[in-house]
């Protein structure tokens, strides 16, 4: 598997002031207590081998160990101890023989670092929220702790939360519009629970639509599953929900091209839960080759419903679509900014999230796309893909999975779209 991400790192040299000074005093802690590692006798790098060597518990070995051998040491804010565990570590490395004058640069560096975050940041979370942010794509612990801080305060304010938020993207070039793409669009949550009676939920926001000119085109999707009436206006895989089946509405808004599936029960708790996953085929749905107003291919998940894992998987065929690699980024939505009508993206710099998430390459085929979130998921995309006389076997298969994904936001894997051939 290889990873691809979308993230500009951050020019070390360029940030001012406050910024600098963090990078300055945590690179201090760093170059200190390798050194102090170092010239320790008897003890060897790996982090086992360190807290026996020194007596000291594991996990405060271990996150002396992340400080001191990190590649990039600002992804390690969350590992710095606490003044007295650190005190401890040098009291160890004292009494094993470590250099005193490497041992007092240790302890320098870790009061320095202490009056910083008492006269900048007030608390030690609080920094660790500054200093993460400058890490070249966040860091991932600290990001994990507060998206999951969120989850629970949102699923008690909210009165909801899902297991799963599956979005499934499959494209191929169109059998009936000219250098357009059809695009299969399986989305939906996965054990969806309400905790009041009173918490009306929308399961799915789609908007399908191709950019002609200067004018957005809406594009109708057909069901994929045929058991139910065309006429109801709904799109349910029945056969991969819950049953009974889930009750749900069709409800447009007045957002251009936005449609709302809304899911209507009654029911609160366990007794309330519910999958419900809708898939369409849209075709003519997005543009293949670079134009004046289309320059970037985008599948873009809106993350509205507190969830434990967002999956949102694109299937392509790289090669024959004339693709590179796709790129990853997560945008905040509190200005409601639509990415396709805004500069394609880059009216959206702004709202950049500065997290640790990435797009993983998983292979080719449906071998690769099974996730432990996602009950019979490979079944499923199978049954979508021979509804409409697809083949699976030169599909490239593209992954984003976040945790505890960030609401209001947008999730969106995007590719640069080629020149048409001559």
């Amino acid at each position: 598997m290889s990873t691809v991400t979308d993230v500009t790192p951050v020019s070390k040299s360029d940030v001012p002031g406050v910024e600098q000074e963090i990078i300055r005093l945590f690179t201090d802690l760093q170059s200190a207590c390798r050194s102090l590692v170092d010239a320790t006798p008897g003890v060897k790098r790996r982090p086992a081998d360190l807290a026996r060597t020194l007596g000291v518990p594991a996990k405060l070995a271990w996150q002396v160990h992340r400080v001191a051998y990190a590649e990039d040491p600002l992804k390690e804010v969350a590992n710095v101890p606490r003044r007295g565990a650190l005190e401890r570590f040098l009291v160890a490395a004292t009494r094993r023989g470590a250099p005193e004058e490497r041992v007092s640069a240790v302890r320098r560096a870790g009061r320095g670092l202490d009056c910083f975050v008492k006269l900048h940041a007030g608390s030690r979370s609080e920094f660790e929220t500054t200093i993460s942010a400058l890490a070249d794509g966040g860091s991932e612990q600290v990001d994990l702790v507060q998206k999951r801080a969120a989850f629970k305060a949102l699923s008690h304010i909210l009165g909801v939360q899902a297991k799963t938020h599956l979005g499934c993207f499959i494209y191929q070039p169109s059998a009936t519009v000219v250098d357009r793409l059809d695009g299969i669009l399986i989305r939906g949550l996965i054990g969806l629970r309400r905790f009041r009676r009173d918490a009306a939920w929308i399961v799915s926001q789609t908007r399908a639509a191709y950019i002609e000119g200067a004018t957005r085109r809406p594009v109708a999707g057909e069901p994929l599953d045929p058991t139910l009436e065309p006429a109801e206006g709904l799109s349910l895989l029945s056969e991969f929900c819950s049953q009974p089946l889930p009750r749900i509405r069709r409800v447009p808004t007045d957002l251009d091209c936005m449609t709302n599936i809304e899911i209507v029960s009654d029911g609160i708790g366990n007794a309330s839960a519910v999958t419900c996953l809708v898939g369409d085929i849209f075709r003519g749905v997005s543009a293949w080759y670079r134009d004046e107003h289309n320059r970037t291919h985008i599948s873009n998940m809106r993350v509205r419903t507190p969830c434990e894992v967002l999956i949102q998987d694109v299937l392509i065929d790289r090669e024959l679509l004339g693709l590179g690699d796709p790129k990853l980024s997560v945008f905040s939505d509190h200005r409601d900014v639509d990415v396709k009508l805004e500069g394609h993206m880059a009216a959206r710099a702004c709202d950049r999230l500065a997290l640790s998430e990435s797009v993983i390459y998983l292979g080719k085929g449906l071998d690769v796309i099974p996730a432990p979130e996602v009950p019979r998921y490979a079944e499923m995309v199978t049954y979508a893909m021979k509804r409409v006389g697809w083949s699976a076997r030169k599909f490239d298969v593209y992954r984003c999975r976040i945790e505890y994904p960030v609401m209001p936001s947008s999730v969106v894997v995007h590719f640069d779209l080629p020149e048409k051939p001559a």
